[in-house]
């Protein structure tokens, strides 16, 4: 007779379970003495024993349960410091998972590759931005410079590529990316505004991606819906004075994650990284120079603006 852990991924043995998880076992658990692993095997071997077939039995407890025996293993064999992080994650606000997700992904250096064995991936970049905007200190006019929230918006991504939504949201048209089989022309909807930070006020200009459409097309034969790929992008961003007071200093992120078609999942890693890299490359290359020269052109025209102003 197979035992009941023939029928339970090994995988599962190391992840986590949900703090809802844990408390929904926990009520089934309190209805029957099927209450730990060790209740659920001699539960099983008893009945099968006995000649219950065993998926007949596998299935029947799994119902009563509500949860496949994967869980159950999860819960009984997750370390405790887990448990506890799964029980922090619970209580954050949503404000608070955004801005600790943004903490992560600026918090990178230079590309980011990750895949699993059940064939989730995610990559991207992260790029610190310098721009040297003046060849004497002019922390003022910078400072007001960063205060001008559209215009800044308007002018780090290629205008023919943005599209102004409303509330300080911007879409933004990407290039088209092809990933080995798959290729997408997404577009990312980023909120773009200037936020002040520390006891001197100094302004922040933040991008936060608040929703996307990956435009998903995937070349025939492969034998997977778009729906299925399961793609998120992301993209964060943050400009402050430079401590100099002649440009301005930042770092932009972003972060594709998806799941890859079971053929994809057989190429050597090395050919996914190599397929992520280049689109890392394009983006970042693009994002940088598309600033360099708008935002660069953006300051020396409200430079001239100022002066005329003052001059008048």
């Amino acid at each position: 007779v197979a035992s009941w852990s023939d029928h339970v991924d090994k995988g599962d043995c190391n992840e986590a379970v949900s703090l809802e998880e844990t408390q929904d076992d926990d009520k089934e658990a309190e209805k029957g003495p099927l209450q730990t692993m060790d209740g659920v095997g001699k539960e099983l071997e008893n009945e099968a024993a006995a000649g219950v077939d065993e998926k007949v039995l596998y299935d029947r407890i799994k119902a009563a349960l509500g949860k496949p025996f994967g869980s159950l293993r999860r819960q009984k064999i997750a370390p405790e410091k887990e448990q506890v992080k799964a029980a922090e994650a619970e209580v954050l606000t949503p404000l608070d998972a955004a801005e600790a997700r943004r903490k992560v992904l600026l918090a990178r250096d230079g590309p980011h590759f990750r895949s699993d064995r059940l064939g989730k991936v995610e990559f991207g970049s992260t790029a610190r931005v310098v721009a040297t905007l003046e060849r004497r200190p002019n922390a003022e006019l910078i400072t007001a410079w960063l205060a001008d929230e559209r215009g800044l918006a308007m002018s780090i991504w290629d205008p023919e590529l943005t599209k102004e939504l409303g509330s300080s949201v911007y879409r933004l048209q990407l290039m088209v990316l092809k990933f080995v089989t798959i290729s997408l022309a997404p577009t990312v909807d980023v909120k773009m505004v200037t936020l002040s930070e520390g006891d001197g006020n100094l302004p922040v200009f933040v991008l936060q991606s608040v929703d996307f459409d990956p435009n998903i097309q995937i070349l025939p034969g492969v034998g997977v819906s778009a729906s299925a790929l399961g793609i998120q992008i992301e993209v964060a961003g943050e400009l402050r004075p430079s401590q100099d007071g002649t440009g301005v200093a930042g770092t932009i992120s972003f972060q594709t994650a998806g799941k890859l078609p079971r053929p994809m999942r057989l190429l050597p890693e090395a050919v996914l990284k190599a397929a992520s890299n280049r689109i890392n490359n394009t983006i970042a290359n693009f994002a940088i120079q598309s600033f360099e020269r708008g935002g660069t052109a953006n300051y020396h025209e409200f430079r001239r603006a100022k002066m005329a102003a003052s001059d008048s």
